[in-house]
């Protein structure tokens, strides 16, 4: 919920105010009843109505965004819609009937902004990218909502297909689906056209883990390099296992070296649940140094782009698996190796989903066939003993 404040709302404040540095701060108007303005920390600003449902819900719409908006003329909006309450009508119920003409681009905005935002960071790059770079290039910022048909969306997955690769299209394809599944859950459309029926490409599990000899190379290859924030970026991933964005990610106020946890808030991670990492001493040195080069920062890398931290080391990353001789390697298999070393020394599948911060035991069970080398290796060690 975002912080609330009344004032009397002026062209001259609105376009003063500060943006908040955490959450979302609404400023409401003293003489303009439900009128509010929006703040957020990114420092988009938009003006809001705030009003009572007939329904006796407490609901908020978005009148526009401030620049385009003026104050004068949101005003006399909110006293539209303040009528229409009156007369017992909803406005949201309005709004949703004249969403039907939205252009897709339109709509896409209306979701990042209002739900989009409420998920990781990592999740909102990854849609940002499809939505930017694909979807509305392809299908047509101003394309009616009403006017996507299942041939449309077939035909433009087919294309990315073969302009970006299958695993890229299927990704198009379930960030297309989500946001026209709401769509059709407000009643915008009758049917969701990336819904059933469409044809996605084939994928297979990849099973990608780097031999205990890759392993050594690498982590020599970092210890070499220790200090060096993208290096010991990527000796944490190796060394705990955790999701890259939440190693990137990682503020000061998480960590407690004395006890050697890491907890990672519940906003950060995939299943939007806290996660505790139980740190090894080998992450703690690495940490306890970036402690000392670093003693005032916020973040553990931390960098000067707008997240305020490092949000790649593919770059570095590539250079180290070249330099080691490792192929057909990407960031994400550090976490499958993880995994995979942990079997080798007799760690249960318990707990090593409970290591990897899995909620659900069949995502876990992926390495179950990893046990068949181990127990064949000990079964080997018996006679290999007698001979």
């Amino acid at each position: 919920m975002p912080r609330k404040s009344s004032i009397r709302l002026t062209q001259q404040l609105c376009d003063s105010v500060e943006p908040p540095t955490k959450s979302a701060r609404l400023y409401r108007c003293s003489n303009t009843t439900g009128l509010g303005l929006k703040v957020y920390p990114s420092g988009r600003k938009a003006f809001v109505f705030s009003y009572m449902a007939p329904d006796k819900r407490e609901k908020r719409i978005t009148i526009g965004e401030f620049g385009p908006w003026k104050v004068g003329a949101a005003k006399k909006r909110a006293e539209e819609l303040r009528k229409l309450v009156d007369q017992g009508i909803d406005p949201a119920i309005e709004k949703r009937a004249e969403r039907d003409a939205v252009g897709l681009r339109e709509y896409w905005h209306w979701y990042r902004d209002n739900l989009l935002v409420k998920r990781s960071e990592a999740h909102q790059r990854d849609f940002n990218a499809s939505w930017e770079r694909k979807i509305l290039s392809h299908l047509g910022p101003h394309t009616k909502l009403k006017q996507l048909s299942h041939a449309d969306i077939q035909a433009f997955l087919d294309r990315v297909t073969i302009e970006s690769g299958p695993i890229y299209s299927n990704r198009c394809h379930s960030h297309l689906r989500v946001v026209l599944g709401r769509a059709e859950a407000d009643g915008l459309i009758p049917k969701n056209p990336a819904g059933k029926g469409i044809i996605r490409n084939p994928e297979e599990a990849r099973e990608r883990y780097l031999t205990n000899a890759e392993m050594k190379r690498l982590s020599e290859a970092l210890r070499a390099r220790r200090g060096k924030a993208s290096f010991d970026a990527i000796a944490l991933l190796l060394l705990t296992g955790a999701r890259k964005s939440e190693v990137l990610g990682m503020r000061w106020q998480e960590v407690d070296l004395g006890n050697g946890n890491w907890d990672i808030p519940s906003a950060k991670t995939k299943q939007k649940r806290r996660l505790r990492v139980h740190l090894s001493s080998g992450s703690i040195d690495i940490l306890k140094l970036r402690r000392s080069q670093i003693p005032k920062a916020e973040f553990v890398f931390p960098s000067g782009g707008r997240s305020g931290h490092l949000t790649e080391v593919r770059k570095t990353f590539r250079a180290l698996l070249e330099e080691c001789g490792i192929e057909d390697c990407r960031l994400h298999d550090l976490r499958h190796s993880f995994a995979s070393l942990l079997v080798s020394k007799g760690a249960s599948l318990e707990v090593i989903g409970a290591l990897l911060g899995h909620t659900q035991a069949h995502t876990t069970k992926r390495y179950a066939h990893l046990y068949d080398e181990a127990l064949r290796e000990a079964a080997q060690s018996v006679t290999d003993a007698l001979e």
